[in-house]
């Protein structure tokens, strides 16, 4: 019905909208459809004079009819079949309480769709995009908790801004994703959900890929540790996380398996505000160097924008993925994402020396492909951790840029090997490391068995560049973003 349709009610009024009558229910044949609105070109009369439609969502076709399901079958879906016999056909069934106000666009989640192209423009109004988002998955997906619903709009709204290589609007989103909504879920502001979803007091931050939560498991027997310091030194300030802190260090292994690890929250993510990111003249020589497989810069950073970086990345809890050797990862779209990380990577873009030696070595502009960040435990840490360019699901960055804070020992720093080619380069404090042509096998070589305060734990800023596939519309759209993105997100 076009009076249930988001656009048509945005233009004539509240008071057009409509319910369905009580015979417009039924079962069809799929394609005919009476009592949908197809982006305003199903019922012109409804448009154009405001009289309500009553065709019956079948058309009047009464050939199918609801076949009932057998003892045991998924209660979630209905089956329709031919009067006369033959195969029946289920679908979805609508929940009454999941029916949204009004019908989002059917192509709300295309890169085309007016909800995206408005997120990413200048007069960006990110709660618009919100409300289109999550009243197209009320309709047309089946997402039962506030976090899987608040997922996949998340990842929808970075995928396409990465695209875009919009970076303010990122900034923009995430703040609204990891702050407003989860706000929102805990009850200070319930016109942001609708109001039969259950809450959650501190949302789960999922894997950013796969959308998977994390779970109580085995491997988490070091990270609980950092998770309880993290909470102790942020309750020196922080009073509500101090209880926090008690609760995580009273926490059992042995809980059932599926739930959420409670570890795993932005429950503190500070605002970052950088301005003059790096040292004057730190990356004018860079465009002097030689063309080779790596550059060093040191004291890349203004010394206050390192300290100040430094303790976010102390600070922020957005340390969700253990790896191997005792390292946490935070990733971009997981909480990496301050209003500050995202001026250094319009910094680093906006850098007409590192721009124009890249260019110069790929034959093509590089753009930002993904941020993530290591911490390191360095009681559990490997002597040497290997940086292969397998890391990655697809092919490697063409380009890895590494700024390091802390660091602990001369011994540490950064190994490679290729025949009978070796360079160690030592990892120092405020330092940038640029592979111009990233091939993997590096080696991070770190101290161990050092006891060191949380505060003081060594991490590592990475940023991942790629080849630009020249796309005009879409400029961030590489060779790898098919690897990467469903079929469904390919650009037009």
């Amino acid at each position: 019905m076009a009076c249930r349709d988001q656009r048509f009610v945005k233009y004539h009024g509240q008071f057009s909208k409509c319910k369905a009558h009580e015979a417009q229910p039924g079962c069809g044949y799929r394609g005919i459809t009476c009592c949908d609105a197809f982006w305003g070109w199903g019922e012109k009369l409804e448009y154009f004079t405001g009289k309500p439609w009553d065709l019956p969502c079948n058309c009047g076709l009464s050939g199918c009819e609801e076949k009932p399901q057998d003892q045991g079958q998924d209660v979630s879906r209905v089956c329709c079949a031919h009067n006369t016999g033959g195969t029946s056909r289920c679908d979805r069934r609508i929940r009454p309480e999941s029916v949204p106000e009004v019908n989002t666009p059917e192509d709300s989640e295309s890169l085309t769709s007016t909800a995206l192209a408005d997120l990413g423009s200048s007069y960006r109004n990110v709660t618009a995009f919100w409300q289109t988002c999550r009243l197209n998955r009320q309709l047309r997906f089946s997402d039962r908790t506030v976090d899987e619903l608040i997922f996949a709009c998340h990842r929808l709204a970075t995928r396409y801004l990465l695209l875009k290589q919009n970076f303010d609007a990122l900034g923009q989103w995430c703040r609204f994703a990891h702050h407003e909504l989860r706000r929102g879920a805990s009850g200070q502001n319930p016109g942001l959900f609708p109001p039969t979803w259950p809450s959650a007091a501190t949302l789960p931050v999922r894997d950013a890929e796969t959308g998977v939560l994390e779970e109580i498991r085995k491997d988490h027997l070091w990270k609980r540790p950092h998770d309880v310091a993290q909470l102790q030194f942020l309750g020196e300030t922080v009073r509500h996380l101090r209880q926090k802190a008690q609760e995580m260090q009273m926490l059992g292994l042995d809980s059932p398996r599926g739930i959420p690890y409670p570890g795993n929250r932005a429950s503190f993510v500070p605002d970052l505000r950088l301005a003059d990111i790096f040292r004057a003249g730190a990356l004018e020589s860079v465009q002097d160097l030689p063309q080779q497989d790596f550059v060093v810069v040191d004291r890349v950073l203004r010394p206050q924008v390192a300290v100040q970086l430094q303790t976010w990345l102390a600070q922020a809890t957005i340390w969700h993925s253990p790896k191997d050797g005792g390292i946490l990862q935070a990733s971009l779209l997981d909480g990496l994402n301050g209003e500050g990380l995202i001026e250094l990577i319009k910094a680093f873009e906006a850098s007409k020396q590192v721009q124009s030696v890249l260019q110069k070595r790929h034959g093509a502009k590089l753009v930002l492909d993904d941020m993530w960040a290591w911490k390191y435990d360095l009681a559990w840490i490997n002597p040497s951790l290997p940086i292969q360019a397998d890391s990655w699901s697809g092919s490697g960055p063409d380009v890895l840029a590494v700024v390091s804070f802390k660091e602990t020992g001369a011994a540490d720093g950064w190994r490679f090997a290729r025949g009978s080619e070796k360079h160690f380069i030592p990892r120092r404090q405020n330092q940038l490391v640029l592979w111009t042509a990233w091939k993997g096998g590096w080696s991070l070589s770190m101290a161990q068995d050092m006891d060191v305060r949380y505060e003081d734990r060594p991490v590592d800023l990475f940023l991942g560049f790629r080849k630009s596939l020249g796309h005009k519309v879409y400029p961030g759209l590489t060779a790898h973003t098919s690897t990467r993105w469903p079929a469904a997100a390919k650009a037009g």
